[in-house]
């Protein structure tokens, strides 16, 4: 079991890329599952799905992100040892896609009664959206902490020339 959780987590540290801080952790969380409950209720309502409310949005989308994390983990423990970074990269993309194919959209068309192209495309459009909520919030991020050490530097190198002139 604990060899579970370990790759669990491991697994939201590669989707949220790695975190900073805790406030940075919280805002990806946050902000991802907002965006994306969000968009699965729009895109739902645009190609027809009849039960796209709130509820049934957060969900799915819970649900879905659950499973994908789950697939995830069950390959890095039970799949082979991957030492190129591609291929890892493309196993676990595939891993993705099939439990999206396979279980996130039926599910989708399940619970809020629709289509299985027409969920398989609101789930892939809203996972797609907390994707780029995530790397827009990590490259703020990244912005941030590249502009503090700049800034650092600068101090640095202000004090060096100061205490050369006295």
């Amino acid at each position: 079991m604990q060899q579970w959780v370990n790759a669990l987590e491991r697994m939201f540290v590669l989707l949220l890329r790695s975190p900073g801080s805790e406030l940075e952790q919280g805002l990806l969380i946050g902000g991802a599952f907002l965006v994306m409950s969000w968009v699965m209720t729009r895109a739902g309502t645009a190609f027809g799905i009849p039960n796209t409310g709130v509820y049934y949005s957060v969900a799915v989308s819970a649900i879905g992100v659950a499973l994908a994390v789950a697939a995830l983990a069950a390959l890095e423990l039970y799949g082979p040892p991957l030492a190129d970074a591609s291929l890892r990269f493309w196993a676990q993309a595939g891993a993705v896609a099939a439990v999206s194919v396979v279980v996130v959209a039926p599910m989708i068309g399940l619970l809020q009664r629709g289509g299985y192209i027409a969920a398989l495309l609101t789930w892939a459009i809203s996972f797609g959206a907390a994707i780029g909520v995530i790397l827009l919030v990590s490259a703020a991020f990244d912005g941030i902490r590249a502009g503090g050490r700049s800034a650092d530097r600068t101090r640095s190198h202000r004090e060096d020339v100061e205490a050369i002139q006295r």
